[in-house]
């Protein structure tokens, strides 16, 4: 996601822009008047999450197959979303949904936080367990911090990071995830911000949230931090296709936004080309409409965007990702309960959804097609089984229950 359609973004970047006294380099983790991550500073032990198990085999597929025979149809939607919850104090608003996410700010620490997550699981099937997600990009947007949480610099310091000490950070801040009970990190943002564009970019670049101005420093930092997160188990989503880095308007804010450049051949979408194959990252798509490419949907919504260009053109099989389909003003004027239709329509597979009631009657839409259309249903099984098949990479699955 992008600023997390909180307006507490704007109010963070506006005090930031205010207290202009603070040294550049306060609040970031690991301080280095270089920029770079102090090279003595030993980073934290790699560690497997306490849920981590071993795939039999190592192939999440199959474990994702068998897990998906034993659940029955409206269980097997109930996988294609990512609902809403206080970082504060999460609850399980939706029981039984495929994931959470962890939305606005927590300045709890790790304990809590994973005492937290931890009753989330309640109305999962057995031996499978939710996806919990969470914004944690670094600088002003961090969702987790407090006791056992880095502070995370904004991305414009880390990619000017050399690749080992890049990957070591990222290592600390996934063992961090993984220790609060989080599985998936909604970042790297990869959109490719032109060098002198920043402060016109506003969900993007007057942030501080792209790693570089050019598809080498982009693709660079983001195969780094996405080693280093992976090495600690944490998932990752690279946002936000097929680029967010020259529109001018933030989408969680703002309706109407159009992208008029951006094509199959634009930086931005090279950067995915390049940095994808091996990473095992997911994709999040944008809600602009970008009209080289599809003048009349939303990217999220359009076939054209993720079936043809992310799907076939440029082959990604792995699972993809809405922005918010809840909160996000881009998507207002389309009914909330067919936002999920249109966004798994086009070849997408989790919803994400910050608000839970709007995400509980775009599952009940969705549900119910399902148990009409068999073609339908057909679609929301090979997404689910996507799914299934990142949680079991993540250990979300206990794979030994469905084996032989």
């Amino acid at each position: 996601m992008r600023s997390r359609s909180f307006a507490v973004l704007v109010f963070v970047a506006g005090v930031a822009a205010l207290v202009v006294a603070r040294p550049a380099n306060h609040g970031q983790d690991p301080p280095a008047r270089s920029g770079a991550p102090a090279a003595t500073a030993p980073a934290a032990p790699a560690q497997r999450p306490p849920w981590h198990h071993e795939l039999p085999g190592g192939n999440a597929e199959s474990c994702a197959s068998a897990a998906a025979r034993t659940l029955d149809p409206p269980t097997l939607a109930w996988q294609l979303f990512l609902i809403g919850t206080p970082a504060g104090v999460p609850q399980p608003a939706a029981p039984g949904a495929g994931g959470f996410l962890l939305t606005g700010r927590s300045s709890a620490g790790v304990d809590a936080i994973a005492r937290s997550t931890a009753a989330l699981s309640g109305g999962s099937p057995a031996h499978i367990r939710p996806l919990v997600a969470v914004d944690q990009e670094g600088g002003s947007v961090q969702a987790l911090r407090g006791p056992g949480f880095s502070r995370i610099p904004p991305a414009t310091v880390q990619g000017g990071w050399p690749a080992d000490g890049l990957r070591a950070a990222a290592r600390r801040w996934g063992t961090e995830l993984a220790r609060a009970g989080v599985s998936l990190d909604l970042g790297p943002v990869v959109d490719v911000v032109p060098a002198g564009r920043a402060q016109a970019n506003a969900p993007i670049g007057a942030l501080n949230r792209q790693l570089g101005s050019d598809v080498p420093t982009v693709v660079a930092a983001a195969k780094s931090i996405t080693s280093g997160l992976r090495d600690a188990g944490i998932g990752v989503v690279y946002k936000h296709f097929p680029g967010l880095g020259t529109v001018s308007a933030n989408t969680d804010f703002r309706p109407g936004v159009v992208d008029p450049g951006t094509g199959a051949d634009s930086p931005s979408v090279d950067v995915y080309r390049q940095a994808l194959p091996a990473s095992g990252a997911s994709v999040m798509v944008s809600t602009a409409v970008y009209s080289r490419l599809d003048r009349q949907q939303p990217a999220a919504f359009s076939a054209t965007v993720v079936g043809r260009l992310l799907r076939s053109e440029i082959a990604f099989g792995g699972v993809v990702l809405s922005d918010d389909l809840a909160n996000a003003d881009q998507v207002r004027s389309v009914p909330a309960p067919d936002r999920a239709m249109r966004f798994l329509s086009a070849g997408g597979d989790l919803v994400i959804a910050a608000d839970p009631r709007i995400g509980k009657a775009m599952y009940q839409q969705v549900a119910a097609a399902a148990a009409k259309d068999p073609r339908f249903a057909a679609q929301v099984r090979t997404s689910a089984l996507r799914v299934l098949a990142l949680k079991a990479s993540l250990g979300l699955v206990d794979c030994r229950a469905f084996a032989g």
